[in-house]
């Protein structure tokens, strides 16, 4: 059985703050919640966004999972944004999730 007292609470993602980027948040905290299913799996998911959901078999794999999906839900809104107005400036946002 699974001790949930024992699971990791949180994940952070972390915009770097480098020349490029001069904005007021260098820091983004998603929460993480972990939880004991049926058959001694965690499911884990974001609680902040409730699409982003897994399941592993323990709480290392459901992390790595849950890093995955998260990459998988942000990529699904690829090409959904509305066209540029004019005179419009684009910038790449590296995040590194992990």
């Amino acid at each position: 059985m699974i001790d949930p007292s024992t699971l990791p609470v949180t994940t952070a993602l972390r915009v770097p703050s480098d020349s490029r980027y001069r904005g007021p948040m260098a820091h983004l905290e998603l929460t993480a919640i972990y939880e004991p299913v049926e058959d001694g799996w965690v499911q884990a998911r974001i609680e902040e966004l409730p699409g982003v959901i897994t399941a592993a078999p323990t709480s290392a794999e459901a992390r790595e999972m849950l890093v995955d999906a998260l990459v998988e839900y942000l990529a699904s809104f690829a090409g959904e944004a509305p066209a540029d107005a004019p005179g419009a400036r684009r910038e790449t946002l590296d995040l590194h999730v992990g």
